[in-house]
């Protein structure tokens, strides 16, 4: 009897415990309705929701292993992890570029067997993930290596997440599904970037491509960060220009969404701010010269820093719209962010006149990026958005999606709408509480997302998609 009167005692306290935290959160929610007119209720609370989590939960970034040569410490990140047998996460593209010999080497020195899966593909599938681990099972590996960019680093965590907590991929979509608040921790990752822009090296989360339904699906835990990152501008003097360029800009978008979303902490925001520094101050360096050293490992660090800004502020529209791009089109991720961006900015400074928080956050990015703000912040805002454009051009990158025609734009925005606001799946799903959505600065309606979309078509847009014999 006793110990039922304690037990309903505790039910009691939890109760009064809760209580008060749901009506700040439900008034919260109620309060930013009045700045975020377009957003539904569910999304602000959800909203509201990511920003405590972001602040409550712990997320501590990977160990950096820095400088020229820094690949040939694999060996000793392993045994620092006390681990003996690691799984190789790479693309064929890295393997036949001899990219991982400085790897191998400091683990043959050490006397470490290891495994390979070279399979990894752009936008990484469910079948990446799934081949890979049974080659990590296989060999009896406790421990991966992620050499490549972030379609090799996402899916060496998703690998790593399966070795911890066995289940179908798609199982980990949404939030802290992967491992289950640590319960079932990852396997120790060590991520070696060879592109700077993903930041999947510090990020606690992965994108995974399901090809059967033609989309991506995003995995958050902070329980994916990787143990160690090793940033090595070595690996980085022989990337193409082209992929230079979209990777660079790919931690841009980072950068911007993480400040201009406004649930990052002091952390986010202090990291949005240098990385936007340093990619206006190396991106154009490093695309016009490979080998230099420096402006490589300054984008590196800018990566890395716009990938911890992402962490604790996250993405938004432009992520929303881009990952369509890359599902419908094969545009590359970062190359997507880039045509993206400056649409998804000017449609904030023209909507959000009222309010002024995208002028105002967009004039803190001008500043860090070294320009002259002008008189006003809205001018200010303005000539970044135009920076943005002069930089793309510069690189010679796109500013339309070539494959796309009138008829795909309501397809491609309906669906970025779902990613954007969490609501991808039906209500009464688990999965549609576990998706957050994104924090975003302005809640588009479906005919904002189209005005965006739309303006990616290239001139000869028609009705229909182009014949093979086109």
């Amino acid at each position: 009897m006793t110990a039922i009167m304690g037990a309903s005692s505790l039910a009691r306290a939890i109760r009064r415990a809760l209580i008060a935290p749901l009506v700040l959160l439900l008034a919260r929610a109620f309060v930013a309705k009045a700045r975020f007119s377009n957003a539904k209720f569910i999304w602000l609370l959800k909203r509201y929701v990511a920003g405590i989590f972001v602040r409550i939960l712990p997320q501590p970034p990977p160990e950096i292993i820095r400088g020229t040569g820094s690949l040939s410490r694999v060996a000793e990140m392993l045994r620092k992890a006390r681990r003996i047998k690691p799984l190789i996460v790479t693309d064929a593209t890295i393997a036949q570029h001899g990219l991982l010999q400085g790897c191998i080497s400091s683990l043959r020195a050490a006397n470490m067997q290891y495994e390979i899966y070279d399979g990894v593909v752009p936008d990484p599938n469910i079948d990446c993930v799934e081949d890979g681990f049974a080659i990590y099972q296989k060999g009896g590996c406790d421990s991966i290596v992620a050499v490549g960019g972030g379609s090799a680093m996402d899916s060496a965590k998703m690998i790593g997440v399966k070795a911890g907590n066995p289940k179908p991929v798609k199982d980990y979509e949404g939030v802290f599904k992967c491992t289950t608040l640590g319960w079932k921790p990852m396997t120790p990752v060590i991520a070696v970037p060879t592109t700077a822009g993903t930041g999947s090296e510090v990020s606690p989360g992965a994108v995974i491509a399901d090809k059967h339904h033609k989309r991506k699906f995003v995995c958050i835990d902070p329980g994916m960060i990787p143990s160690f990152a090793i940033l090595d501008p070595e690996l980085l003097f022989k990337l193409p220009a082209s992929v230079t360029a979209a990777t660079g800009m790919d931690a841009l978008t980072h950068a911007i969404e993480s400040y201009l979303n406004g649930i990052g902490d002091s952390i986010s925001r202090k990291h949005s701010l240098t990385s936007t520094n340093k990619i206006f101050k190396y991106l154009l360096k490093a695309y016009h010269n490979g080998s230099d050293s420096q402006a490589r490992e300054g984008m590196l660090d800018a990566a890395f820093e716009a990938g911890v800004a992402i962490s604790h502020g996250h993405v938004g529209n432009v992520h929303a719209i881009a990952h369509q791009l890359g599902t419908l089109f094969k545009i590359a991720h970062g190359t997507a962010n880039a045509m993206v961006l400056p649409h998804v900015l000017e449609l904030y400074l023209r909507k959000d006149k009222h309010h002024g928080w995208c002028a105002e956050r967009l004039c803190d990015l001008a500043q860090a990026a070294g320009f002259q703000t002008g008189k006003t912040k809205s001018q200010a805002a303005h000539n970044f958005v135009a920076s943005i454009r002069d930089l793309m051009t510069q690189m010679d990158m796109p500013f339309t999606v070539s494959e796309m025609r009138n008829a795909d734009v309501r397809e491609v925005a309906l669906r970025a709408m779902a990613e954007a606001h969490g609501n991808a799946k039906p209500v009464c799903s688990v999965d549609y509480w576990c998706d957050l959505g994104y924090p975003v600065p302005f809640y588009m309606t479906l005919a904002d997302c189209i005005e965006v979309v739309a303006k990616l078509l290239p001139p000869d847009a028609g009705s229909s998609k182009k014949s093979d014999g086109d």
